[in-house]
């Protein structure tokens, strides 16, 4: 007679049956050399560290602290609590409805950023300020933010953006304007979807609670801060972004071109061309004006004669304005 015995056991001490331990040490991945399928979209790309990006950060929570301490006339703690990229679609799928989202322009940068508030932070403000302690009584995440809520969001945000400028100023002269909030974030769109968005995460603690904070750039709008923020001295020395018309111009002029110089033409109709054979001679006029051009581009008039034993064209102006003759 035979009984079932029930799924293997694993022995004192360990963690994996007999059947496990077999099918973790089975190969099941791709032999040496051969293909396999790699998504692109699932990769995340890293721009190294930005060093001087985490200082200025720093220097923020020191100075926010000290801003919304006075503002509930509590104690605080404000820190950094990450910094990472990821893909705009991943961020916004996280997210979920009702949300505190500000669309906030970033001038001199293009484009928007987006700062969002956990609902349960504004919650914890919001009975901290009018004088409660907030507990044992959670936030129904479904709950829609009451106008006092998002009043309150207001002023965190508007706060955060002066302290932002002033932790900011060594490196960038930022103002913060708010373009728009939404609660629903199926309605905000910062970047499309398969872009990089440069996530700065604050935590928030209260004696009641704690929540976070997120400061959102695309990576788009950030490009042109990067090295700077990469390199812990701050801006560079040599930042040359403000002048990048000369530069434009000084590289521009230092170009390579093919000129050509056309002395004379002639008109064959299609019967007479393909007609054509090896030894032919074509009928043309005494060369007098001839032009040089780059490309099919007429740029200068000039006159046919000879210079050192070779043939040469004596530029005579540039060529006016105007429709080429068709050759």
């Amino acid at each position: 007679m035979t009984t079932d015995a029930g799924p293997a056991v694993p022995p004192p001490g360990s963690v994996l049956t007999d059947e496990e331990a077999a099918a973790l040490l089975e190969r099941k991945g791709p032999k040496p050399g051969e293909a396999r399928p790699l998504d692109l979209a699932k990769l995340r790309i890293s721009h190294g560290r930005l060093p001087m990006l985490e200082m200025l950060h720093q220097t923020f929570v020191g100075l926010y602290r000290t801003s919304i301490g006075a503002m509930v006339k509590r104690e605080v703690q404000v820190s950094l609590q990450r910094i990472e990229t990821q893909k705009c679609a991943d961020y916004f799928a996280a997210l979920k409805a009702p949300a505190s989202l500000d669309v906030v322009n970033v001038k001199p940068l293009k484009g928007s950023a987006l700062f969002s508030i956990e609902p349960a932070l504004l919650y914890q403000m919001v009975e901290t300020f009018y004088g409660g302690n907030g507990r044992g009584f959670a936030r129904d995440s479904e709950r829609p933010i009451t106008p006092a809520e998002h009043r309150f969001g207001q002023m965190l945000i508007k706060q955060m953006f002066a302290d932002l400028k002033k932790a900011w100023a060594p490196i960038a002269q930022l103002e913060f304007e708010i373009a728009r909030s939404e609660s629903n974030p199926a309605f905000v769109s910062i970047a499309n979807p398969g872009e990089g968005l440069l996530v700065n995460r604050f935590l928030v603690e209260l004696p009641n609670g704690s929540g976070t904070i997120d400061f959102v750039i695309p990576e788009p709008m950030f490009e042109p801060l990067r090295e700077s923020l990469r390199n812990p001295g701050g801006a560079p020395k040599n930042d040359s972004s403000a002048n990048w018309p000369a530069i434009l111009r000084e590289h521009l002029r230092d170009a390579v071109v093919e000129v050509r110089g056309v002395l004379a033409e002639t008109r064959l109709n299609l019967r007479e061309l393909v007609a054509l054979k090896p030894g032919d001679v074509l009928n043309i006029d005494a060369p007098g004006a001839a032009r040089l051009c780059v490309g099919d581009v007429p740029v200068y008039s000039a006159k046919f004669g000879i210079s050192g034993e070779r043939n040469a064209l004596k530029l005579t102006g540039p060529t006016p304005a105007g429709p080429r003759k068709a050759g």
